[in-house]
């Protein structure tokens, strides 16, 4: 018996030698990124834009038929017209009737 726990201890000590060797060789291989590109945002483009978002009344209700469907469709148009690169880049689909989905699809 007393020779088994020596054992069980010696190979705890090695496990601990490697585990501990492992870790001091152990390098980083995280690649830097480029710096990104600085935007210039037009604020009161966007700060009009929320605004103009917020109005809408796309108040989610416990019964679905009761929520005001053609509000839901008001902030549709409004995100299409208001985001025309986006709308025709992504697959939109429509769950529910008012929620949206944007789907980007990936090359790979």
């Amino acid at each position: 018996m007393k020779k088994l726990a020596t054992a069980l201890l010696v190979l705890v000590f090695v496990l601990l030698l490697v585990l501990v060797g492992r870790t001091l060789r152990f390098s980083s291989r995280q690649m830097t990124p480029p710096p990104a590109k600085e935007m210039r945002l037009d604020t009161a483009a966007l700060v009009g834009r929320l605004s103009r978002a917020i109005g809408f009344r796309t108040i989610s209700a416990a019964n679905p038929m009761a929520a005001e469907s053609e509000e839901f469709a008001r902030f549709h148009r409004f995100l299409g017209d208001s985001f025309p690169h986006i709308a025709g880049s992504l697959e939109k689909e429509v769950i529910g009737g008012q929620s949206l989905l944007y789907t980007w699809s990936g090359q790979e």
